[in-house]
Parts: C-alpha cells; sequence; structure tokens
C-alpha cells in the first residue's frame, strides 16, 4: 500500500525533446533516403519515454523512484535509513541521474531535493516539486518504521 506518490513532469525536457523531434522529422522528410534523422528523431522519443517523468513513491518499507515508464529505477529500505534533509542542489549539478561530490543525485527538474543519508553512510537526493509533502510523507515513513507499525 503506497502512503504517498507522485509524478514530477519536466514540461522543459518535452518541450525541447518535442522540437527536436519536429526539427529532424521535417530533415528526414525533405532528404527522403538518410535514416540517421529518423534514428535521431527514434532517440529523442527514447529520451521521452525514459527520462521526462520521476515518479516517487513511499510505502511501510521503502521509497521507490522511476524514470519515465519505470524501466529506471531506485528503491531505499526505510529501515536502512540514517537521516535525511530538505536542500537544494546546485544548478550545475543538472537533472537526470548524476553522481556528484556528496552522492548520488536523482532530478527532473527543478532543485528542491531530499538528500537521504543512509547507514552505511551513501548519500542520495532525490528532487521533488513538492517537497514539503515529500519531506512529510518521509518523516511518517520512518516514524512507523521506528515504532514497528
Amino acid at each position: 500500500m503506497n502512503k504517498y506518490k507522485h509524478i514530477q513532469i519536466s514540461y522543459i525536457q518535452i518541450g525541447v525533446m518535442l522540437a527536436m523531434i519536429i526539427y529532424f522529422s521535417f530533415i528526414f522528410i525533405s532528404l527522403k533516403s538518410d535514416l540517421t534523422f529518423l534514428y535521431v528523431v527514434l532517440l529523442f522519443v527514447l529520451i521521452i519515454l525514459l527520462f521526462s517523468t520521476l515518479t516517487t513513491s513511499i510505502n511501510e518499507k521503502e521509497i521507490e523512484i522511476k524514470f519515465g515508464v519505470g524501466i529506471i529505477r531506485k528503491s531505499f529500505l526505510i529501515s536502512e535509513i540514517e537521516s535525511f534533509v530538505k536542500t537544494k542542489t546546485k544548478w550545475y549539478y543538472g537533472w537526470g541521474i548524476r553522481f556528484t561530490p556528496t552522492g548520488w543525485l536523482y532530478n527532473v527538474s527543478g532543485f528542491d531535493i531530499i538528500e537521504i543519508k543512509m547507514k552505511n553512510g551513501k548519500i542520495y537526493k532525490i528532487g521533488s516539486n513538492e517537497i514539503n509533502k515529500f519531506e512529510s510523507a518521509i518523516n511518517e515513513a520512518m516514524e512507523n518504521n521506528n515504532r514497528g507499525v
């Protein structure tokens, strides 16, 4: 049972990718014989499918994040979380899946993140455009986990 679920959509990425699809489609149509541009269009469609959204779910046992259609995903056991803090990421870390000097970043838009420190010392940063609700849901899940609920 999910206690929290949110889908963040990267409208900027979708807009840029759609513009590129239209641009390369016109090139493909005008050249008629070069399949290279068709492959480029398919690549942009794949990028939209894989990376245009970030779905964050929290249940009693874990936090799960999924990019796009869900092929790329990661989960974090609530029982393995040592602490977390609401913060902001630096603009130059970008969006997507990135390794930063302080840990892995999973983000599709904006700069608000929850930074999670695991008991093994690893740090993960998860972006959200509803950071306060996300923070509250993690807090509730951790409290319930500590009580054994």
